[in-house]
């Protein structure tokens, strides 16, 4: 079997704190800046600044352009509106949506050192830099986000809310709470290699499933849902040998999969594809039942076993395409 294709990451080869990170992405919540504005801003040096500014287009956090940097329009509103000591809560969420920071925060709950989370990260994801500079901007960056917390010499997770806060800075902080469980918990149940090759958009489909099943079931299934397919859809891309665009939702891609020569599927990962594209169309995507002309009612329960089933049918797909195992 092939290997797959992966996900290019690349971190600053200097060390930066978080504080200036901060800082650098509040300068560009106001307008686009270059290196250079952003530097005078936070006072420090343009490399340094740019090491900065590298660190939040990794996250995601800014828009870059030939004109400067800016901060995405989703998060300049919150950065205008939160005190200094409560914009950590901003980065934290774009933080937990970064694969090699998820899998440092990963190895240091196991157990690993700093130093050794550092370098295993470094090895698995090839972040273009050495050890040392993997190791503090990744630990500065758990730190200043409050996502770990050093007990008695060693570091450790930090998922305890201490106070109250007010309202919006509480579903943020909560927000921020669900996101690190939900990416741990996506890791665990994938493993290290399905969990690298699945896309950054449907790593955030399963997480956001995970954390409002309670509250939206419906909406849950429908994100898991489309996890799963466009799952499918990257693998027979890579693959398959028939065209795919023609395909209509999710039991069709994994139907066309297992009519390749040879199966790109076996019956029963189909099944599993089966039971989470059934699921979704009353419960998520469709409307009213074609014989009853009702609409389903949906259970916290069953999005959660979509949300499971739809895990499971990654890593079974995964193993079978590309390590020649099978895998329930």
């Amino acid at each position: 079997m092939s290997t797959p294709a992966r996900q290019k990451f690349k971190l600053p080869s200097r060390e930066v704190t978080g504080r200036r990170i901060l800082e650098s992405l509040f300068a560009v919540a106001h307008r686009r800046l270059t290196s250079s504005e952003v530097a005078r801003f936070i006072g420090s040096s343009e490399p340094y600044a740019s090491a900065c500014l590298g660190i939040l287009e990794e996250l995601k956090l800014v828009d870059v352009s030939p004109l400067g940097f800016q901060a995405i329009p989703l998060v300049t509103e919150d950065l205008r509106k939160l005190n200094i000591d409560k914009r950590y809560l901003i980065l934290s969420r774009y933080a937990m949506r970064y694969k090699p920071f998820v899998e440092f925060l990963a190895l240091i709950h196991k157990g690993y050192l700093v130093d050794e989370a550092a370098t295993k990260v470094n090895v698995i994801y090839s972040l273009g830099v050495g050890d040392q500079f993997v190791e503090k901007n990744l630990l500065e960056l758990a730190v200043c986000t409050h996502l770990v917390r050093q007990i008695d010499g060693a570091y450790g997770l930090n998922l305890v809310i201490e106070e109250l806060p007010p309202d919006y800075i509480d579903r943020l902080r909560e927000a921020t709470k669900g996101e690190v469980q939900a990416q741990l918990f996506i890791r665990e149940r994938l493993g290290d290699d399905a969990y690298q090759y699945l896309g950054g958009e449907q790593v955030e489909d399963f997480a956001h499933a995970l954390i409002e099943f309670r509250k939206t079931p419906r909406d849950a299934i429908t994100a898991a849902g489309r996890a799963v397919e466009d799952f499918l859809r990257t693998v027979a891309a890579a693959k398959g040998a028939q065209d795919y665009a023609t395909c209509n939702g999710l039991v069709e891609v994994s139907n066309r999969m297992r009519s390749e020569s040879p199966p790109l599927l076996l019956p029963g990962h189909v099944a599993r594809t089966h039971f989470v594209g059934m699921i979704r169309n009353p419960g998520g995507g469709h409307g009213k039942d074609k014989e009853t002309l009702e609409r389903w009612a949906v259970s916290p329960e069953a999005a959660l076993e979509v949300i499971l089933v739809g895990l499971s049918c990654v890593r079974s797909v995964y193993a079978y395409m590309f390590e020649a195992a099978q895998v329930l």
